[in-house]
């Protein structure tokens, strides 16, 4: 769905069964035929062991369907930012003195 071309009274029921939708997606195409896949999400999407916040019973964040309904056959990844440390460009090496260029 081209989420920037709907219309808002279209928009709001689909924002609100995105999860279960991109769920089900994963389901049909990944676990219903045998297959293993990374599914490259944000990280509030792909929490497997916490609802979401406000979620009712039977719904909840993508991850956490997927592990409900798949019990074991469902890891959640999350990458984290380098720290400031190692984002620093290396040293650059410098010409020791009483070394010539020609």
């Amino acid at each position: 769905m081209e989420w920037l071309l709907a219309e808002d009274d279209e928009l709001l029921p689909k924002v609100m069964l995105r999860e279960g939708f991109m769920a089900r997606q994963a389901e049909r195409e990944v676990l219903e035929r045998g297959a293993r896949a990374l599914v490259w999400v944000g990280a509030a999407l792909s929490t497997i062991r916490c609802r979401g916040p406000g979620a009712a019973a039977g719904s909840g964040r993508m991850g956490f369907l997927l592990a409900c309904k798949h019990p074991g056959a469902i890891t959640q990844v999350y990458c984290t930012p380098p720290s400031a440390a190692a984002r620093q460009d290396p040293p650059r090496k410098t010409a020791s003195a009483g070394s010539s260029s020609a």
